[in-house]
C-alpha cells in the first residue's frame, strides 16, 4: 500500500502538467498550474516580430526561438494584450502543426499554445491586429516552459505600436529582445544636497537608449551587494521611471523595497535622462533589507548600468564604477562619472606586479599600549600598491592587512583591510566591528619619490564587542604573527588588482606588535617575479641535477642532490600539466639514520598522500633502483625505467595514464620534511615548482635544480600533544535532554581536545565540541560546525540552524583534570533561520561516528589546526538519545593503538594457519610413522601434536588478552555487524582451544570401553575450532581499522582455503592407495580412523613398522604443507603489520 501511495504521489505531478497545451484558465495570469516557483529571467530565448508598427487588420509574424541550438522548450503560451488596460487584443493563426490556438476570455483564437511536450527550438505564429486600433501600445507576452520545473513568465515580451499612435518615441530597431547589444558607454553626473534629514539627488545620464537602466548606490565596502540602489530606467515605449531597490541577496537581481522613494522628476529627452529624487536619512531598519542610509558614515558611490528584460526587471549590469574615495551624505557633492571611468569593469583580475626597484622598510615602536607603524617605500610607482599582512601562518587568509597605495592622481593612501579568505577581495576593516585595536592614519604622503604610509594601532583592550563577530581572531598586540609582504597594481579607478601568485612573500621570523620591529624590504621585494624566501630549515643551499639517458628501451636516471639534510626529501614528478595530481613521482629521502632511500610513487590526487607504486599494478614501466647512497654530503638516487611495452594488465587499474617513454611531461620539483618515523610530510604550498620545459623519457635530458627553483619554506606542521592524554566522554538521555560530560586527564595549557559527531569516518560536515585549556589556566568549551574538513571550523553560536540548543553546564580545571560538561536539548523546537548550514542538523535519532582530535592553541588562544595523525575515527557509532560512554587514550593514537590489534591478528594467524593445521595432519596421518623413535618416551606423532596444540592454546590466550586490553574490557557493539560477528566466532575458537587440553587431561585409558567418546569429542571440537578460525579471519578482512581493500589479502586467504582440502585429499589418497595395494603390518595402536572406537591398543606405542615409501611420501607432503602454510601466514602477517 505504501509503495502504491508513493507511486501515486509521483504521478500526480505529471498528472497536473499540460503536455497538450495550456488551459484557457491561465490566459490572464500567464502562470502554468505547475505549483512550482517561477524561474528568474535568463537570456535563453528570443521573441521577435517582423514589424514594430501595425495598422488595422494587419498581420504580424511572431517568432519565438532559443538563443542557441541547445535552448529547447517544451511548452509556450502567447497572448497579445493592450498596454493600458491589459485586455486581450487581436486574434492568432498558426503556421505549423506544433502549435494551436486557444480561446481566452471565451473568444476564439485569442492565444497560442503547444500541442505536445516535444522539444522545440522555434515556433512561428501570426497575430492579426483588430479592425479598430486601440489606445496605447500592444504587448506580445510569452510564457515559456523549458521543463516541468523550469518556467519563465513575463521574461520574453515585445511591444508593437499602432501607427496612429505617434506620441510615443519611435523604436529605432525592429524589436526589443534579449539579443540586444550591450549597453553603450555613457556620461553620468550625480549631485546631491542635504537639508532637514532629507537628501535630494539628481542623476543626469547622456547617450541613453530606450530599454536601458542606470543606477547609483551608496556602499560601505566598495562591493555591490547589501545596499540600496536607485534605478533610473527608460522603458521600451520611452517612459522614464525611477525605483528604489535593494541588493540584500547579493549578486541576484535587486528586490523592491518597503519604503518607496520620493520621485521629483524622471525625464527622457533627446537621449538624456534626468532622474531627481529624495529620501530620508532617519528611516527605520526594514526586515530583510540592508541597513538604512544615514548621515555621518563614509559611503563609496557605486554606479552600474545595463539593459531591461521587461519594463519591470533589470538585466545584469555590464557597466560599473566604484569611487576611490568616500562621501558623507550631509555634505553636498557633485560627481562626474565620465566615459573613461565607466568602462572599468568591477571584477578583480590578476596582473603581474611590475615591482622594478622597490626598496624601503616597515618598522614600528611600542609605547604605552600604542604601536606606531612607519612604512617607507621607495619607487612605488603610480597605480601600484604594497601591503603588509599579519598572519598566524605563512599563507594568505584570515589576516590583518595594511595597504599603501599610490593613486593615479599622484597621492598616497593607506588603509586597513581584513583578508578572511586568501582567494577573495580583502574587506575594508572600517565597515566591520571588532577587528582588534583602533587604526589611525598619522601620515600618507609622497616626497622625493618616497611613499610614507604611517599609522598607529591602539585601544586593543577597549575594542567594543558587537553582535556581529568575525570568523578570524582579532588583531592582538601579544600574539606572534608571521609577516606577509605582497604587492600589485591598481586599475584606472584606483581599485586593487589582485597580486600575481609570485608577488607575495612570507617572512621567516615571527613578530609582535608590543615589541619594536624592522622589516627590510630591500631583500624581499625584487624585480618580477618576486622571490619566495625561506622560513624554517632553509633550503636555499640545496642544489640538484636530475638527468637521464635512453638506450635500447631503458631510461637511466641519475639524481644528484647537494645539501639534502637529514629528515628531508626531494622529489621529481612527471606530470601532464603544471599542477600536482595524476603524476608519477620519484622521491629521494634522507633518513634519520643518515641513509638514503629512493622510492617510486603515484599521486592520483594533488591533495592526497602519494601511494607507493609497488602496491599498484600497471603504472607503466619497471622501476629498479641502481644506487641510493650519501657520500661527501651528496645524495645519489639513481634508477632505471624499462619494460614499458611488456607491462601486464591487471584487473585493478590506476585511474590515470601509465608512465610512457613517448609522452611529453612537465617536470615538477617538490621538497619537504620527514617525520620522526621517516614518513613523508606534505610539502608547503610554495615548496613545489613546475619547470617551464617539457621532457621525454626516450631522449637524454638534464634538469638543474638550484636555489632559483627551491628557495622554499619548510612545511609548517602541528606536532601532536603529549601522548598521556586520556578522555572519557559520556552522556545520558532524559526527557529530550542529552547531558554530556567530558573528562580529560593531562590536557596541558594551550592544548585543545575535540569530539566530533560525523556521519562518516572523515572530517567535514560534522558537529564539533571543543574543550580548550587557555594560557591563563582556565577551561573553555565551545560548539562548532565543520562544513569542510579542510576549512577552519565555525562557531555554532552564529544564528544558523545547527540542530538543538547547546548549553554549557561546567567548564573547570581541577587536580589536573579538565571538565567540560554541556547539554543538548530543544531539538524539535529549533527555529529555522534564513541562513542555513549546508549539511544536516544535529539530531538525537541519527547514529554518528565519534571523531577524536587534539591540537594546540596559539598565544591568543586561537585554535591551531591539528596534525594529520592527531585525529582518530572510532569504530562504534553512537546515538544522542541513549546513554553512551567513549573512553579513549590519546597515547594509543596511531601505531600504539593499533599495535595491540595487529599483535592479536598476527598471533592468531600464525597459531591457526601454521600450528593447528600441522598438528591436525600429524595426528591424523602420522601415527604409524617413525615407529622406533620416541620423544620424551612418547611416540613422535604424539609429542609433535601435543606440543603444537599446547602452543596454540597458550598463543590463543595471549592474543585474547591483547585484544581485551585494546578494547579496555568492553565488548564490541552489535551495531558493527562484522566486528561483532568476528568477536562471537572468535570467543568460540578461544573456548574450544582452552577446552581441548583440559579434555586431554581427563581422557580415559586407550583400552577403556568409552574411549571412543573422547576420541570423537576431541576430533569434533578440534575441527570445529579450526573451521571457525578460518571464518574469523575472513570476517577480520572487513575491519575498517585495517582498510584491507587490495586483492593480495583476499588472494592469500582464498589460496589458504583452497589448499586445505587439497592437502587433506592428497593424504587420503596416499592412505587409500597403500591400504589397498600393500599389506600393512598389524599395529596395536588405536587409529583415529577407527570410527567405531573398537581399538584396544595404546596410543603412545607403535609396534609395527609403516611402509618406508609411504612414510617418505607423507613426510614430503607434510613439509610442502608447512612451507605453504608458513609462507601464506607470513605474507598475511606482514600486510597486517603494514596496515
Amino acid at each position: 500500500m505504501f509503495k502504491f501511495i508513493v507511486l501515486l504521489s509521483i504521478c500526480i505531478k505529471y498528472g497536473y502538467s499540460y503536455p497538450e497545451g495550456a488551459p484557457q484558465s491561465v490566459c490572464n495570469t500567464m502562470m502554468p498550474n505547475h505549483d512550482i516557483p517561477i524561474q528568474q529571467c535568463q537570456p535563453k530565448y528570443i521573441i521577435q516580430s517582423d514589424k514594430s508598427e501595425y495598422n488595422t487588420n494587419d498581420i504580424v509574424r511572431i517568432t519565438v526561438r532559443g538563443s542557441t541550438d541547445r535552448d529547447y522548450f517544451k511548452g509556450i503560451l502567447l497572448i497579445a494584450k493592450n498596454e493600458n488596460n491589459q485586455q486581450i487584443i487581436g486574434t492568432w493563426s498558426i503556421t505549423n502543426s506544433s502549435i494551436k490556438t486557444i480561446a481566452c476570455d471565451e473568444k476564439e483564437n485569442t492565444g497560442i499554445t503547444h500541442v505536445s511536450n516535444d522539444d522545440k527550438l522555434q515556433i512561428e505564429a501570426l497575430w492579426h491586429s483588430p479592425s479598430v486600433l486601440p489606445e496605447g501600445n500592444t504587448i506580445i507576452k510569452a510564457t515559456i516552459v523549458k521543463t516541468y520545473g523550469e518556467i519563465f513568465v513575463d521574461c520574453f515580451n515585445i511591444t508593437l505600436k499602432p501607427k496612429q499612435n505617434n506620441n510615443a518615441p519611435q523604436v529605432q530597431s525592429t524589436i526589443i529582445n534579449t539579443e540586444r547589444d550591450t549597453l553603450r558607454k555613457t556620461n553620468t553626473n550625480v549631485m546631491w544636497n542635504y537639508a532637514n534629514n532629507i537628501v535630494t539627488v539628481t542623476m543626469n545620464t547622456e547617450q541613453v537608449n530606450i530599454g536601458e537602466w542606470h543606477a547609483i548606490g551608496f556602499s560601505l565596502d566598495q562591493q555591490m551587494g547589501d545596499e540600496y540602489v536607485f534605478i533610473c530606467q527608460v522603458s521600451a515605449t520611452g517612459v522614464t521611471s525611477l525605483r528604489r531597490m535593494h541588493t540584500k541577496a547579493g549578486k541576484r537581481p535587486p528586490s523592491a523595497t518597503v519604503e518607496k522613494v520620493n520621485v521629483t522628476s524622471a525625464i527622457y529627452e533627446n537621449g538624456r535622462t534626468t532622474c531627481q529624487f529624495s529620501f530620508e536619512t532617519t528611516s527605520q531598519q526594514a526586515t530583510d533589507e540592508p541597513a538604512p542610509i544615514v548621515t555621518g558614515k563614509d559611503y563609496y558611490l557605486i554606479y552600474a548600468g545595463g539593459l531591461l528584460r521587461t519594463e519591470e526587471q533589470v538585466a545584469k549590469h555590464n557597466l560599473t564604477f566604484v569611487s576611490s574615495k568616500t562621501y558623507q551624505l550631509q555634505n553636498s557633492e557633485t560627481i562626474n562619472i565620465d566615459e573613461s571611468v565607466t568602462t572599468t569593469p568591477m571584477p578583480i583580475t590578476t596582473t603581474a606586479a611590475s615591482t622594478s626597484d622597490i626598496r624601503g622598510n616597515i618598522s614600528w615602536t611600542y609605547t604605552n599600549g600604542v604601536t606606531d607603524v612607519k612604512m617607507i617605500i621607495t619607487n612605488l610607482k603610480i597605480s601600484q600598491w604594497l601591503a603588509i599582512g599579519l598572519s598566524t601562518d605563512d599563507a594568505m587568509g584570515q589576516d590583518h592587512v595594511f595597504i599603501c597605495q599610490h593613486f593615479s592622481d599622484n597621492t598616497i593612501s593607506v588603509q586597513r583591510f581584513l583578508n578572511p579568505d586568501g582567494h577573495t577581495r580583502p574587506v575594508l576593516a572600517d565597515v566591520l566591528p571588532n577587528v582588534g585595536g583602533t587604526f589611525n592614519v598619522s601620515q600618507q604622503k609622497l616626497e622625493n619619490g618616497i611613499a610614507y604610509c604611517d599609522f598607529t594601532l591602539s585601544n586593543f583592550v577597549n575594542a567594543k564587542r558587537q553582535t556581529r563577530q568575525l570568523l578570524i581572531p582579532n588583531l592582538s598586540q601579544t600574539a606572534p604573527y608571521q609577516p606577509l609582504i605582497a604587492m600589485g597594481n591598481l586599475d584606472s579607478s584606483n581599485m586593487l588588482i589582485r597580486h600575481a601568485r609570485n608577488a607575495r612573500t612570507a617572512l621567516s621570523k615571527n613578530v609582535l606588535l608590543n615589541q619594536p620591529e624592522i622589516i627590510n624590504l630591500d631583500e624581499l621585494v625584487t624585480p618580477t617575479p618576486m622571490p619566495i624566501t625561506t622560513t624554517a630549515s632553509p633550503a636555499s643551499d640545496i642544489k640538484a641535477t636530475v638527468s637521464w639517458t635512453y638506450t635500447n628501451g631503458i631510461t637511466d636516471v641519475k639524481m644528484v642532490i647537494t645539501n639534502l639534510k637529514i629528515s628531508q626529501w626531494l622529489a621529481i614528478a612527471l606530470s601532464l600539466d603544471d599542477s600536482m595530481g595524476q603524476d608519477h613521482v620519484f622521491i629521494c629521502q634522507h633518513f634519520a639514520d643518515n641513509t638514503i632511500s629512493l622510492q617510486r610513487f603515484i599521486n592520483p590526487d594533488g591533495h592526497a598522500r602519494p601511494e607507493l607504486a609497488n602496491d599498484l599494478p600497471n603504472v607503466g614501466g619497471t622501476f629498479n633502483v641502481s644506487q641510493q647512497k650519501l657520500e661527501n654530503g651528496i645524495a645519489y638516487c639513481d634508477f632505471t625505467l624499462s619494460n614499458f611495452g611488456n607491462t601486464k594488465r591487471h584487473s585493478r587499474q590506476i585511474s590515470f595514464p601509465e608512465l610512457s617513454q613517448t609522452a611529453s611531461y612537465q617536470p615538477l620539483i617538490a621538497y619537504g620534511d620527514l617525520n620522526s618515523s621517516n614518513i613523508i610530510m606534505r610539502h608547503a604550498r610554495n615548496a613545489r615548482r613546475p619547470l617551464s620545459k617539457n621532457v621525454l623519457l626516450n631522449q637524454s635530458e638534464t634538469i638543474n635544480v638550484d636555489e632559483s627553483v627551491i628557495t622554499t619554506p619548510m612545511p609548517i606542521t602541528t606536532v601532536s600533544p603529549a601522548t598521556d592524554i586520556r578522555v572519557n566522554v559520556s552522556w545520558t538521555y532524559t526527557n529530550g535532554v542529552t547531558d554530556v560530560k567530558m573528562i580529560i586527564t593531562n590536557l596541558k595549557i594551550s592544548q585543545w581536545l575535540a569530539i566530533g559527531l560525523s556521519t562518516d569516518d572523515s572530517m567535514g560536515q560534522d558537529h564539533v565540541f571543543i574543550c580548550q585549556h587557555f594560557a591563563d589556566n582556565t577551561i573553555s568549551l565551545q560548539r562548532f560546525v565543520n562544513p569542510d574538513g579542510h576549512a577552519r571550523p565555525e562557531l555554532a553560536n552564529d544564528p544558523a540552524n545547527v540542530g538543538g540548543t547547546f548549553n554549557v553546564s561546567q567548564e573547570k580545571f581541577e587536580n589536573g583534570v579538565a571538565h567540560c560538561d554541556f547539554t543538548l536539548s530543544n531539538f524539535g523546537n529549533t527555529r529555522r533561520h534564513s541562513r542555513q548550514i549546508s549539511f544536516p542538523e544535529l539530531s538525537q535519532t541519527v547514529p554518528y561516528q565519534p571523531l577524536i582530535a587534539f591540537g594546540f592553541l596559539d598565544s591568543s588562544n586561537a585554535l591551531i589546526r591539528h596534525s594529520q595523525n592527531a585525529r582518530t575515527a572510532l569504530s562504534e557509532k553512537v546515538l544522542l538519545n541513549r546513554a553512551e560512554t567513549i573512553v579513549y587514550n590519546i597515547g594509543s593514537t596511531g601505531s600504539d593503538s593499533t599495535a595491540l590489534m595487529k599483535a592479536h591478528g598476527i598471533i592468531m594467524i600464525f597459531a591457526w594457519i601454521v600450528l593447528v593445521s600441522t598438528g591436525i595432519l600429524t595426528a591424523r596421518y602420522f601415527k604409524k610413522s617413525w615407529p622406533t623413535r620416541k620423544i620424551c618416551g612418547k611416540a613422535v606423532w604424539f609429542a609433535i601434536h601435543r606440543t603444537l596444540m599446547t602452543s596454540v592454546a597458550i598463543l590463543t590466550l595471549i592474543a585474547f588478552i591483547l585484544i581485551l586490553v585494546y578494547k579496555k574490557g568492553q565488548w564490541i557493539s552489535q551495531k558493527n555487524q562484522r566486528e561483532f560477528a568476528h568477536s562471537i566466532v572468535g570467543i568460540l575458537v578461544i573456548s574450544f582451544a582452552v577446552i581441548q587440553p583440559f579434555m586431554a587431561l581427563f581422557r580415559c585409558n586407550p583400552d577403556d570401553d568409552y574411549r571412543f567418546i573422547f576420541n570423537y569429542a576431541h576430533a569434533f571440537v578440534g575441527f570445529s575450532a579450526f573451521i571457525l578460525s578460518i571464518v574469523a579471519i575472513f570476517l577480520a578482512m572487513f575491519f575498517t581499522q585495517f582498510n584491507f581493500q587490495a586483492n593480495k589479502e583476499w588472494a592469500i586467504l582464498v589460496t589458504w582455503t583452497c589448499w586445505l582440502p587439497v592437502i587433506f585429499i592428497i593424504f587420503e589418497i596416499i592412505e587409500y592407495y597403500f591400504e589397498k595395494h600393500i599389506n600393512n603390518e598389524k599395529t596395536n595402536s588405536y587409529d583415529m580412523n577407527d570410527r567405531h572406537g573398537t581399538g584396544t591398543t595404546k596410543t603412545d606405542t607403535i609396534e609395527s613398522k609403516e611402509n618406508a615409501t609411504k612414510s617418505r611420501i607423507k613426510s614430503f607432503f607434510l613439509l610442502v604443507h608447512f612451507i605453504i602454510a608458513f609462507g601464506l601466514s607470513l605474507a598475511l602477517m606482514i600486510l597486517i603489520g603494514q596496515a
